[in-house]
């Protein structure tokens, strides 16, 4: 089941879900089990329109399209070298969908962070584009999370000692 939203893992139910991206509920554990690189990217229209960012700090005067589950404070992760910046957006749009997202930037509506498996063919036929390369390389954890160590069912230790390990190194 794809939930495009934060559930509440024990009110629903649930034994474990997989999120993308920083978590930020402390009291669940969590095993980090891939990542996905992300881009920051526009539509033509919506560069010729409103200009390109030149630096990191220049996302905070434009339209930022932001995906509601990556956090309430607007803030993008950036890599610049073995650095994280958190910069801050003023987001123009907000969705828990990351399609949304996506569609709402094909349209000119902004500046969307988007993982690279969704935008592919975007990227590849022009229709966004690609921006702040230079000095940004975003990359999100993608996790199992499950509320405890005690009392995990059969079900669950199964599908955690199937699940993949990412190499930490």
């Amino acid at each position: 089941m794809t939930l495009p939203r934060r559930s509440d893992l024990i009110a629903e139910g649930f034994d474990a879900v997989i999120r993308i991206g920083e978590l930020d509920d402390t009291s669940m554990i969590a095993r980090r089990i891939h990542s996905v690189d992300c881009q920051i990217v526009a539509s033509p229209a919506y560069l010729k329109l409103h200009g390109t960012p030149l630096h990191p700090s220049d996302l905070a005067d434009h339209r930022a399209l932001h995906y509601s589950n990556m956090g309430a404070t607007a803030t993008w992760p950036l890599q610049n070298g073995n650095e994280t910046l958190w910069q801050k957006v003023n987001p123009r749009f907000g969705a828990n969908n990351g399609e949304i997202i996506r569609a709402a930037a094909l349209a000119g509506h902004g500046i969307a962070y988007l993982p690279e498996f969704l935008i592919r063919d975007e990227l590849a036929s022009g229709a966004l584009v690609p921006i702040l390369t230079q000095s940004t390389r975003c990359s999100l954890p993608i996790s199992i999370v499950y509320p405890s160590r005690k009392n995990i069912s059969v079900t669950l230790k199964a599908f955690l000692d199937f699940a993949p390990v990412m190499d930490r190194s």
